[in-house]
């Protein structure tokens, strides 16, 4: 039996916008601590700079799809 799914296209717009705020925020963060980072710290070059903003959203999406499964 196939079932119809109820994921629309407002639904994808949606995650979309989700993934570019997760983006952003992650952007102000890093950037806001990276003074920090640098001084104590053993120092962060521009390459690492991006994997720390580029590395945090495997986790956050692996999580928020997690959470979508259990919806009926």
């Amino acid at each position: 039996m196939i079932e119809k799914s109820t994921i629309t296209s407002s639904d994808w717009v949606k995650l979309f916008i989700f993934y570019i705020c997760m983006l952003l925020s992650r952007y102000i963060m890093v950037l806001t601590f990276i003074k920090l980072l640098k001084t104590h710290s053993y120092g962060l070059s521009n390459s690492e700079f991006w994997v720390l903003i580029w590395g945090g959203l495997r986790g956050a999406l692996g999580l928020t799809l997690s959470l979508m499964v259990g919806i009926d």
